[in-house]
């Protein structure tokens, strides 16, 4: 999916509640670094999500505007940041937060798995 997704020149940020040193180990455990244009973690922020500053911080930084944005989450958490944010947020129901819980939030679109982001984008 990442690969897919750059080579289609797709901008890539990672918006993480962990912090950065976490990220940075599971980024480098993953080899995905490359994909990313960015990666941005609460802890370099005031507030973490579901504050709406690390998606307007890393829009800020990449020179987008929210109608240019998609947020892909996993948890209710980042259905309520992508809506704080006004940006369009798919939340994919692979986290730890249960269906109910993510539709509570009122996401733009649950999917089952990432494979289905293709059909969405």
């Amino acid at each position: 999916m990442l690969r897919y997704l750059k080579v289609r020149n797709y901008k890539l940020a990672i918006a993480s509640n962990r912090p950065t040193r976490f990220a940075k180990i599971l980024i480098r455990h993953l080899n995905i670094a490359q994909y990313f244009d960015y990666a941005l973690c609460a802890d370099k922020l005031r507030f973490g999500k579901p504050h709406a500053e690390i998606l307007l911080r890393i829009m800020q930084k990449l020179r987008f505007k929210r109608t240019q944005s998609l947020y892909v989450g996993d948890m209710s958490i980042d259905a309520q940041a992508g809506k704080r944010a006004g940006v369009k947020t798919i939340i994919v129901a692979t986290g730890s937060s249960t269906i109910p819980e993510i539709k509570k939030a009122n996401p733009q679109r649950v999917i089952r798995n990432l494979s289905s982001l293709l059909k969405v984008l």
